[in-house]
């Protein structure tokens, strides 16, 4: 099983490894990534986790002490993510992040990640109004509604990104999901 990566970034002073997965389920009409297409090599979760390794034995000469996972969507494959996961865990590497839209993930998904030892979660919370987020993203946003309470619920560590778009999703929208969190 493998999947495209456009990239692998090194950060400092935290030590800190980014995974790029290509590909996405959103169209979202701002898109800033490259990964939101096909693009990158195809690695397997192994060969993923060995790039890794020697970058960060070259760059820091130990393992990083925090890998995140984003895309693109890192969930469009989600067995491939869990092995990811798995291989990074099995290395000792416990802070582990991913940054998702969250319209994949549902009860039996989140329930995994939580057993697999996932730390936390940044969900890309892109417009409470559905008509909006439908306008953006090309997608209902009731999913994404749902996944953010079930993190909770499941108690995962997560915290929400939005964007502020002048006439669209303006202050008065990000209030509505700021209302919405605090409601959880």
């Amino acid at each position: 099983m493998k999947r495209r990566i456009p990239s692998i970034s090194l950060a400092d002073p935290a030590k800190s490894v980014l995974i790029i997965l290509s590909g996405c389920n959103f169209n979202c009409r701002g898109c800033i990534t490259i990964a939101r297409k096909p693009i990158g090599r195809d690695l397997s979760a192994e060969e993923v986790v060995e790039l890794t390794l020697r970058a960060s034995e070259y760059v820091w000469n130990s393992l990083p002490a925090k890998v995140i996972i984003g895309g693109g969507e890192p969930t469009l494959n989600f067995n491939y993510l869990v092995k990811l996961i798995k291989l990074f865990k099995k290395l000792s590497i416990n802070n582990i992040q991913i940054k998702t839209n969250g319209y994949l993930l549902n009860r039996w998904a989140i329930k995994e990640l939580k057993q697999i030892g996932l730390t936390s979660l940044v969900v890309d919370f892109k417009a409470f109004t559905d008509k909006i987020h439908k306008w953006y993203t090309g997608k209902s946003n009731k999913r994404v509604l749902r996944t953010i309470k079930l993190l909770n619920d499941y108690g995962l560590e997560f915290s929400i990104r939005t964007i502020l778009i002048p006439g669209i999703v303006d202050i008065d929208e990000i209030r509505k999901i700021c209302i919405f969190l605090s409601h959880i």
